[in-house]
């Protein structure tokens, strides 16, 4: 154990290294030589610290210094062998820890990749040392994956290593007795596998030259120990004596003496006595091997690491040895020492581990074995009081884990403690205490034997005694006693009661909770819920009516409002005049009065605060816009929330009107610094911020540009010249004419980034495509020309919106050639964004630059259809990226690069007279006593500025943004600086924050400057190499799921790009789904992917919704088909799936199809694998239909024209059908567009009926908007063959409005197709779905009880596709209708039929 001081001296010099070089590598000014010395010195310190100091951080580090020192050494250099070593150490050392499976295959892969460096720079001649120990840790990592997947070939590659060094390393050396023991482990391995004599014989002699050429007690004897151990235990498999396990016992103990006392070194020797111990015992059943297994895995749980990644497992095995030791000796002596042990062993493990929960459930069987062998009721209080801990702690857990809808129950635990302290209380020789006392361990005995653990027998003790053990409890607390008729007839009278509605019913799931409504909070009546964040908007109307003065819900005139308002604001001020006071005519009377933003601290310091007022609504837009603009502060707020065009920014715009209105919230920075947080529709917009000497050059844009006076070590802005500044309407800060970025903080973001975020930002994707290198055409900005060359070069890249400004800026074939000479494009008409861009990488000193429309030949297909699937590769390896966030087309430019180019910062100045806390200001005197205090407001968070973009609107640009590495996002008032760790932008305070309003916490986000980088899924896909096949599925298809919402909301110039736009994205996810995709749908998960739900009223791709002015619907474009998210214009959710991201692990529902064809027009048949289809061994049999011929859809009577009213609306329908095609000369379908499968079926009419009334869900993104999108609850029939049993839900689609309105002759061509099915397994429950006021119920819980717990199929959910079969296709071929979800006993109930489905 290494000397505390020393420790802290080695952290503390680790942490000063750390910043040192971080500080210094940020400035950009470090010579790359240096930089790599430095690095490479730094990762040294950490993997050598790790052993004493096991800090996973240290690893972690040391990774990102050597993956940097990789990219900056030349790929020929003699170097990069000795590297990538150190590389293949530390991931091994992580692996060590972790367990990771994908952290050993990196290990491996660069341990290869070291090997094969150092054989081609011939390292063996110039450095033998470092080639022996490349080939060494090789080998180590080879073979334990072997022992991981028992893939043969990485035993002979391992063994090949050892081999090279036996050749070669002298035979006297430390390195070639290491190899003797390495080579023969490998050989014995082998041995196991081939039973070959010669390997056999080798490993021997090999194992004979180790022992001859090493002495007793040293490390190399150890090793040739444990050869010798695995040779015995390999014979005790063999014949089985027990003197065969003896022997191998006695090496392993003789091999722990000798090796060094570090656990990494003595792990495997440890490991194999407690196996070997067991071994024992299980052969003999002697208790002095018991103890010998005791011995040594306590042994093993000391010497392991708290945050080694088997600390959980040796705790568990250990925990579960004492446990059998305490069963066996039935001493009470024994248990308690166990117990004592076991507790201290969990209070030094404070870290959670996944063997935790079993470990805690193990102590629990042990106290409720000291309660049996003690019958002291002490003993049974303490396993109750334990127990409810546990399941506090787990519902803990839970919850941090994402999931709100597990929760154990503790009430019943209460009601057995109370009992058994009733019992307690009473005297010791009442009769009644003696008869429970008696009683209540012959019960919990009985419970437990038939529950094998104690908190089962717990909780059977509950269900089935709790009666009794009342009656006794009361009987003795009040004294009298009861005949055992008399104990009997009061628990029959108990248990006729209801029974409490907390007990733990086994073997069912818990019963779902009612379902909450929007009532009340804090006394006030509840007007929505965010479900993502829990926050609440409440109805304070009736308390804002006191402060305002009117009924803020009464509707008046835009005119009758200012007026009102001017009249009151004029009353107001009279009224506090005549009090005495100087009302501050640059406030409104609600900043002035109420919210009162501002206190002095101090001689001359301002603090923004919040009063608990400012809970309540602050003010709308429109509040702010036509009321109180001569407000400083409502000017500074009302310059957050609006466009450059003057209006409300459009996603605000979008929250519901009721809860649209300002909020305020307060704290403090890092740097001392107080901010005011701006919050409006509950989503957050921006701060205010005072502007101080101190602050000066970070809260303002333009700040480098005015000079300053060192005071002492900070430069601090001169006290006298501060104010002097910010009056100057004509200086930098406020000057029109100048405005333009600061390109050295833009250089230090780019530094700090690639210097200091290591794989974070600089390898964001893992993957062959993320480091292939592609053939690309660059602009070299300072020659001004194209030039060819590979994504190897470092280029900024450029998004941007193409609009229809191009015209000649295009590459084509004919001007190709010409534009690769020097100066070509100085000629050409080039847009202002990629001039702006041009001089812009010129500025940062970068030399390439990449833009589509001028580095791709436009015109030539060849070219263009092998870049455009590489787009992930183009953005992913570009340095960053550039983005024209700022106008609607490639004129816009990039606000700030060219002088002139966007506005100054908005600053206002607030005068308050005497430092009066109701920042009063008398005009009337001078400026004397007075003081100036001068605020701003930030730019808007990121993902606001995005929000209000039309380059985010745009289809191609949501690859462009997710796939690359870091961006510089150019909007019109500021640059903002997105990268995998952080986002930054100019006037942004640019850290983290916990605000507060009052005493009450702002929302829970809790950062100030939104990061675009939070929102982007494929970021998650770094986390699923260790996940299990189906837990690693899910999340892939979770991934895949946002990408299509986020992507499908988007637009194309050329509509047919829909899927051309996702390429990039495809490419990605297809080397986690190991699957092709079809029109839009990984193969991979076929099934799930088919379940899209609309987010609004679509219409096919190629059509237009019809209005009244246009009734040409326009033909569908059929190269997309009906079943793809691609065949329908506008966005597409999977919102079906809500509910399972509930637990953490996405789970998938059971796939109910087997199989999918595409079939062609020539009737080729192509299979679509489902290779989700295939029955894990833990989901619930799907749900049954009865197989049926296929049969051939029936003709339907055409419906012509049909008016139905639409209440909900305020209007009708006009109905008219898809025109049919004459079958005679329809044409034939796209090849691969028909899909076939079969899959239980319904005929919507004969069993379901929707109700008319719609229900509109809330926006994904925002909990308080309400999207475009309701569903209709669906119905199923009853004994009496009426529709009142609400079944599920059923998600409207453009085009069947009219279903459940009455037309139901056009319903009989719906039939409902089950594609999945969510069970509900035990601790989960179903959630309803999303919407703005609450939850939508998703079924109704009287009609569909869970009676049939035992019964899969009669729980949960079934997916629904519903197909429309009267398309006019010749062949009856059916398309898409919608998609529905129905309770799985109404659909069980319906009748479902298997048959073939064919959809176009």
């Amino acid at each position: 154990m290494a000397d505390p001081d020393e420790t802290n001296s080695a952290v503390i010099q680790i942490a000063s290294t750390q910043e040192t070089l971080r500080r210094s590598l940020a400035s950009g000014k470090v010579p790359v030589e240096d930089e790599i010395r430095a690095r490479a010195g730094l990762a040294s310190l950490l993997i050598d610290t790790f052993p004493l100091i096991p800090r996973e951080s240290y690893i972690h580090d040391a990774i990102d210094q050597l993956d940097t020192v990789l990219r900056r050494l030349p790929k020929d250099s003699p170097d990069r062998a000795k590297h990538l070593d150190s590389l293949s150490f530390a991931a091994m050392s992580l692996y060590n820890v972790k367990g990771s499976r994908h952290v050993l295959d990196q290990a491996v892969l660069y341990g290869c990749q070291a090997r094969d460096s150092a054989m081609a720079t011939r390292l063996l001649d110039r450095d033998s040392a470092t080639y022996f120990k490349i080939l060494t840790n090789l080998g180590y990592a080879l073979s334990h994956r072997y022992r991981l997947t028992d893939d043969v070939e990485d035993l002979d590659q391992a063994s090949e290593c050892a081999r090279e060094i036996y050749r070669t390393a002298p035979k006297d050396s430390d390195t070639y007795q290491l190899t003797l023991n390495n080579l023969s482990s490998r050989l014995r391995q082998k041995y196991l596998r081939d039973k070959s004599p010669e390997t056999r014989e080798e490993a021997r002699e090999l194992l004979n030259e180790l022992l001859d050429s090493s002495a007793p007690g040293t490390a190399q004897h150890g090793m040739a120990m444990m050869q010798l151990c695995a040779s015995s235990v390999d014979a005790f498999k063999e014949t089985g004596l027990l003197a065969d396990l003896d022997e191998a016992i006695r090496y392993c103990k003789m091999a722990l003496d000798a090796l060094p006392d570090d656990f990494e070194t003595q792990r495997a020797p440890l490991n194999e006595i407690v196996r070997l111990s067991k071994a024992r015992h299980r052969k003999t059943n002697s208790e002095a091997d018991l103890e010998t297994v005791l011995q040594f895995s306590g042994l093993r749980c000391k010497k392991t690491p708290l945050s080694h990644s088997t600390r959980g497992e040796h705790l568990l095995d250990h925990f579960l040895s004492l446990q059998k030791h305490a069963f066996s000796t039935q001493s009470l002596a024994v248990t308690e020492t166990a117990i004592v042990q076991m507790e201290d062993m969990l209070n030094a493990t404070p870290i959670e581990f996944p063997q935790k929960r079993q470990c805690r459930a193990t102590l629990a069987n042990l106290l409720g074995k000291r309660y049996l062998l003690s019958t002291d009721l002490d003993h049974f209080s303490y396993l109750l009081r334990y127990t409810r801990d546990l399941y506090i702690g787990i519902n803990g857990m839970s919850l941090r884990a994402g999931s709100s809808t597990f929760n154990l129950s503790t009430d019943w635990l209460s009601i057995l403690t109370k009992t058994a302290n009733s019992i307690a209380r009473a005297p010791a020789e009442n009769a009644m205490r003696k008869r429970a006392e008696r009683a209540l361990p012959q019960l919990f005995r009985s419970c437990c034997q038939a529950e094998q653990t104690a908190i089962s027998g717990l909780q059977r003790l509950f269900n089935d005694h709790s009666s009794h053990l009342h009656v006794l409890a009361e009987a003795a607390t009040a004294g009298c006693v009861l005949s055992d008729d008399e104990v009997k007839y009061e628990v029959a009278k108990l248990d006729g009661a209801t029974a409490p509605a907390s007990a733990p019913a086994r073997n069912s799931r818990e019963s779902r909770p009612p379902a909450s409504g929007l009532s009340s909070f804090l006394g006030f009546p509840m007007i929505a819920k965010d479900p993502k964040s829990g926050e609440a908007v409440v109805d304070a109307s009736k308390t804002w009516e006191k402060v305002l003065g009117y009924d803020p819900k009464a509707h008046v005139s835009p005119e009758e409002f200012v007026a009102r308002e001017a009249r009151i604001e004029r009353e107001t001020i009279d009224k506090l005049r005549m009090a005495g006071r100087h009302p501050n005519p640059k406030l409104c009377r609600l900043c002035r009065d109420v919210a009162k933003p501002l206190k002095p601290v101090g001689e001359d310091l301002w603090v923004f605060t919040a009063s608990s007022f400012s809970l309540l609504p602050f003010g709308s837009f429109s509040q702010l816009k036509y009321q109180r603009q001569n407000c400083a502060i409502c000017r500074l707020i009302l310059s957050i929330i609006s466009m450059p065009s003057g209006q409300l920014h459009p996603f605000l715009g979008s929250i519901k009107q009721e809860i649209q209105g300002t909020r305020l919230s307060t704290d403090r920075l890092s740097t001392g610094e107080t901010v005011m947080r701006i919050d409006y529709g509950l989503k957050h917009v921006g701060e205010l911020r005072i502007v101080t000497r101190t602050n000066f050059d970070r809260a303002l844009r333009q700040a480098r540009e005015v000079g300053f006076i060192p005071l002492g070590k900070l430069d601090f802005y001169d006290l006298v010249e501060f104010p002097r500044i910010l009056q100057d309407t004509t200086g930098p800060v406020f000057r029109r004419g100048g405005q333009q970025v600061n390109l050295r903080m833009v250089k230090a973001w780019l530094n700090d980034c690639d210097h200091n975020h290591g794989s974070a930002c600089n390898m964001p994707r893992s993957g062959t495509r993320a480091e292939k290198d592609i053939p690309l055409n660059l602009i070299d900005v300072v020659q001004g020309c194209l030039v060819p060359a590979t994504s190897d070069e470092k280029y900024f890249a450029l998004s941007y919106v193409w609009g229809k400004s191009m015209g000649a800026s295009k590459t084509l074939r004919s001007n190709y050639e010409a534009r690769q000479q020097a100066r070509s494009l100085s000629a050409v008409a080039l847009p202002r964004t990629i001039k702006d861009a041009m001089a812009l990488a010129r500025e940062l000193g970068e030399r390439f630059l990449w833009v589509d429309a001028v580095c791709m030949v436009q015109d030539n297909a060849e070219e263009m259809a092998r870049d455009i699937p590489n787009m992930d590769i183009v953005y992913g390896q570009a340095f960053a990226t550039i983005v024209g966030l700022h106008g609607d087309d490639a004129d816009a430019g990039l606000p700030g690069v060219m002088p002139g180019t966007r506005a100054p910062q908005p600053v206002e100045t607030l005068t308050v007279s005497n430092r009066s806390p109701e920042l009063d200001h008398d005009t009337s005197k001078g400026d004397g006593s007075s003081t100036k205090i001068y605020l701003t407001a930030t730019p808007v968070p990121l993902d606001l500025a995005l929000e209000g973009s039309k380059w985010n609107t745009r289809g191609w640009i949501l690859q462009e943004r997710l796939l690359s590495r870091r961006c510089l996002y150019f909007s019109h008032d500021t640059v903002y600086f997105d990268c995998g760790r952080e986002t930054r932008c100019e006037g942004g305070a640019n850290e983290y924050f916990r605000a507060y309003s009052g005493s009450e916490a702002a929302p829970s986000d809790g950062q100030l400057v939104g990061s675009a980088s939070r929102d982007n899924p494929l970021l998650n896909l770094a986390t699923l190499y260790d996940l299990t096949p189906r837990a690693r599925l899910g999340r892939v298809f979770h991934v895949y799921s946002k990408l299509v919402e986020s992507y499908s909301q988007r637009s194309f110039s050329f509509k047919a790009d829909i899927l051309r736009g996702f390429a990039g994205m495809f490419a990605v996810l297809d080397e986690h789904l190991h699957s092709t995709t079809l029109h839009g749908l990984p193969a991979a998960v076929f099934s799930h992917a088919l379940l899209w739900t609309p987010a609004a009223r679509l219409p096919r791709r190629g059509t237009e919704l019809p209005t009244s002015l246009q009734s040409t619907l326009g033909d569908p474009d059929r190269q997309f088909p009906s079943w793809s998210w691609a065949g329908w214009d506008g966005p597409a959710e999977y919102r079906v799936f809500e509910e399972a991201h509930g637990g953490g692990e996405f789970l998938l529902p059971t796939p109910l199809v087997k199989r999918f064809e595409t079939v062609s027009s020539g009737g080729e048949s192509i299979d679509t694998p489902n290779t989700t289809a295939k029955k894990q061994s833990n989901d619930t049999p799907p749900v049954q239909g009865t197989t049926t011929a296929p049969s051939p859809p029936q003709p339907a009577d055409r419906v012509l024209a049909r008016l139905l009213p639409d209440p909900d609306r305020n209007s009708s329908w006009w109905i008219v059908p898809p025109s049919a095609m004459p079958q005679a000369e329809s044409a034939p379908l796209p090849r691969h567009t028909v899909l076939r499968f079969s899959a239980p079926c319904v005929p919507f009419a004969s069993f379901f009926a929707v109700a008319p009334a719609r229900e509109y869900l809330s926006a994904a993104a925002h909990g308080f908007t309400q999207s475009a999108q309701p569903v209709r609850r669906l119905f199923a029939r009853d004994a009496r063959g009426q529709h009142t049993r609400h079944c599920g839900l059923w998600w409207e689609q453009a085009g069947y409005g009219y279903v459940g309105r009455g037309d139901s002759q056009a319903e009989k061509a719906l039939v409902m197709v089950g594609v999945s099915a969510s069970y509900q397994y035990h601790g989960r429950q179903e959630r309803g779905l999303n919407r703005v006021e609450g939850e939508i119920r998703m079924f109704d819980e009287a009609a569909f009880r869970d009676e049939t717990a035992g019964d899969a199929s009669a729980t949960g959910w079934v997916n629904i596709l519903v197909v429309d079969e009267d398309m006019g296709h010749a062949d009856g071929t059916a398309e898409r209708c919608t998609v529905a979800v129905v309770h799985a006993r109404a659909w069980r109930e319906a009748g479902p039929a298997v048959r073939v489905v064919q959809l176009a």
